[in-house]
């Protein structure tokens, strides 16, 4: 019955092609009056030419998905495709945000909370590794990750798509280690990708 179950899933990613960012701007720091953890994860609804159509706040800090909302507006996509015909697909972006502190105690600031409910078709977060503050680095950067989850939900391979010196080897080893339900399509379970923001702030 696995063996079978397995087949269908290899069948299913064979025929479906995720969709694939190709261009766009990165997230932005926050200003330094903002405090504590920082995390946004939002569904964006892809089209059929490749186009974000829509952004849906899932999980944040605020109510509003204003870190990532500005940013993942400029982003095109190679559309995910079905059977070789290009389709409308979902596709999760999360950013991560660190206090300026070196030592991962408690921070000042409010809790994430979630705001909305995931599609199936996303990859969506059931383990996530918070990055550490490179101890040889310095100043603040954003580290933009891309990282193919698996059909058994984790990630198999992780790429910097835009990054900073000194920052990006955390920021890949954090993202290497987050785990994802996987990403259903007709009730199959496919491959995906999902694109992660890493934001380091200088301790003070």
């Amino acid at each position: 019955m696995r063996s079978l179950a397995c087949a269908l899933a290899v069948a299913a990613a064979l025929e479906f092609t995720p969709a694939r960012r190709v261009s766009g701007v990165a997230p932005p720091l926050p200003p330094p009056t903002a405090v504590g953890w920082i995390e946004e994860t939002v569904d964006l609804a892809v089209d059929s030419s490749g186009r974000v159509g829509g952004v849906e706040l899932l999980r944040g800090t605020t109510s509003a998905a204003t870190l990532l909302g500005s940013a993942v507006s400029t982003w095109r996509f190679r559309p995910a495709t079905e059977q070789k015909r290009a389709v409308n697909a979902h596709v999760l972006a999360v950013a991560l945000i660190r206090p300026p502190q070196l030592v991962d105690a408690p921070s000042l600031g409010s809790q994430a909370a979630d705001r909305g409910v995931p599609s199936d078709e996303l990859p969506y977060p059931t383990a996530v590794h918070r990055p550490r503050y490179p101890p040889l680095a310095l100043g603040d950067a954003m580290v933009l990750v891309e990282a193919l989850v698996g059909v058994d939900g984790r990630v198999r391979a992780a790429t910097v798509v835009r990054g900073a010196s000194g920052f990006n080897d955390e920021a890949l080893a954090a993202a290497r280690d987050w785990v994802f339900r996987p990403a259903h399509r007709n009730g199959e379970v496919v491959p995906a990708y999902a694109y992660l923001a890493f934001g380091f702030r200088r301790p003070v």
